[in-house]
């Protein structure tokens, strides 16, 4: 059977089965020893360099970028294998359907006494930003010795850092859900992956998801200062939606100014500054900010 694409490994698990593999994902197979063979669905793009039944059923192929998949049904579907590897992946062996080994292009060894496959199944994966803090959820379908999920968070200019951990399920069948909550944040966008843990001490990552957060203001705002009244400090707290001059001051009564807390160009924002009113007397107060053509004046009351 002719094919387009270049076709580089092939094997046979009798004289009747077997499977090859070639570029652009491309998988045939074959029943009557090779003098029909049928294309199969891969759902990879990426070309593939070797393939490695033990049976009529079980096989595994890898090729670029790290790429591994796996069939336990004589190839009528593929799943694809989490290698954490982006090389090209040269050459695999499996002696049974558990233990295999592969090659990658920089040296790398590869090896598996499970058939590739995880102990847990994630069945999605999910990153949402909420107000004040980013809300990840996932579930599994089933699980297997899993001792639990540490939570792992990026960005683009990190590493990936320990940020919690949450308890699995041991062993179930059942569908299970998690929710992690990542209040630790700030404007950013933000990376999150979930390291698989079993409880003899190997794990598995997780696809990555992303977040981003903006606590960026969108509009000019002067909160009431708090407390007021008071003695001697209180805080004020403001927006500022773009970078602009911005001069926050004091005024008596009169409306004269009597102390200067902030005069100067600042960026977009939100911001929080305490007021110690200690050599001031009792009395009325306004508090005034300016912010470009914005202008916001408040009443406080000192009381000693």
């Amino acid at each position: 059977q002719s094919t387009p694409y270049l076709l580089n490994c092939v094997s046979f698990t009798d004289l009747n089965n077997a499977t090859a593999v070639g570029d652009a994902g491309i998988i045939l197979r074959t029943t009557d020893g090779g003098q029909n063979w049928v294309e199969q669905s891969s759902g990879i793009t990426t070309g593939f360099w070797e393939v490695s039944f033990t049976d009529a059923d079980n096989g595994t192929a890898v090729g670029g970028f790290g790429v591994i998949i796996r069939t336990t049904n004589g190839g009528a579907s593929w799943m694809q294998q989490n290698s954490n590897y982006s090389f090209a992946l040269m050459a695999v062996y499996f002696t049974d359907a558990n233990t295999g080994t592969a090659v990658g292009a920089d040296g790398t060894i590869l090896r598996t006494t499970n058939g590739g496959g995880i102990p847990v199944e994630l069945t999605s994966f999910t990153a949402t930003s909420q107000t004040g803090y980013v809300e990840l959820k996932w579930m599994t379908a089933t699980e297997t010795n899993n001792q639990g999920f540490e939570v792992q968070r990026g960005t683009s200019n990190s590493e990936f850092v320990s940020i919690g951990f949450v308890e699995g399920n041991g062993t179930t069948t059942e569908p299970k859900s998690y929710t992690f909550k990542d209040r630790n944040v700030s404007t950013d966008t933000y990376l999150y992956r979930l390291k698989q843990i079993d409880f003899n001490g190997n794990y598995e990552y997780s696809n990555v998801v992303e977040a981003t957060v903006d606590f960026s203001p969108i509009e000019f705002m002067l909160s009431q200062n708090y407390p007021n009244p008071f003695n001697p400090t209180t805080t004020f707290e403001y927006s500022i939606p773009e970078r602009t001059d911005v001069k926050l001051t004091i005024l008596n009564i009169v409306g004269e100014e009597v102390v200067t807390l902030v005069n100067r160009t600042i960026d977009a924002g939100n911001y929080s500054i305490k007021f110690n009113a200690a050599n001031l007397p009792s009395g009325v107060y306004f508090y005034k900010l300016k912010a470009g053509n914005n202008v916001i004046t408040k009443k406080m009351l000192l009381l000693k």
